[in-house]
């Protein structure tokens, strides 16, 4: 069982209360599936990590495929934008200040990582996907509809539709249940 004190190290404290995510709350469950689909910047949700301030994203990015998280991987599936905070400052479009490749580290914690429509396309609707899996579209948030380019990334709901695909093939292999969020949030800003 994860106490309060295990966070320490991976938080700023502003408050004497600590910043417990509902999804840590959830892994410990017998329902351990964790699926985040966000139109926005993965790198947005602070719901994964133990960090103070969700503006910290290229934090937020390690944290989501396990760098560093006191829990490890904790997400099965993520689907989404912010694919510069998961770039080394050395590569072109990074908005990261350090070297650190996140997409090679989503690797080397077991996430079938891609960044782009092919990627996806492979997955074949959720029939065809490895657990997990991990792909950033676009740089920073997810395009409107109205403004997205089919042939560079794809819509919430093809996402959801692969991401529900994925779950029903995984769930018949093991009926522990599963969490997902998806999430049109992108109205915010419109």
């Amino acid at each position: 069982m994860m106490t309060d004190s295990h966070l320490e190290p991976f938080l700023k404290q502003r408050t004497s209360k600590v910043c417990t995510p509902v999804l840590s709350r959830h892994r410990e469950s017998p329902t351990p599936r964790l699926q985040v689909i966000p139109p926005y910047a993965l790198s947005h949700p602070g719901f994964i990590a133990h960090i103070y301030d969700r503006d910290l994203e290229a934090q937020i990015a390690e944290l989501e495929v396990g760098e560093g998280h006191p829990m490890g991987r904790v997400v099965d599936i993520l689907l989404g934008g912010g694919l510069c905070f998961f770039l080394p400052n050395t590569t072109t479009g990074s908005c990261r200040e350090d070297t650190k490749d996140v997409l090679k580290i989503a690797r080397q914690n077991g996430y079938n990582a891609f960044t782009d429509r092919a990627g996806f396309d492979a997955l074949k609707n959720g029939t065809n996907a490895t657990q997990p899996y991990l792909g950033v579209f676009t740089s920073g948030h997810m395009s409107y509809e109205v403004d997205r380019n089919n042939s560079r990334e794809p819509s919430l709901a093809e996402m959801s539709y692969t991401a529900l695909n994925t779950l029903k093939t995984w769930q018949q292999k093991n009926d522990k249940g599963f969490f997902i969020m998806i999430e049109a949030a992108r109205y915010k800003f419109s």
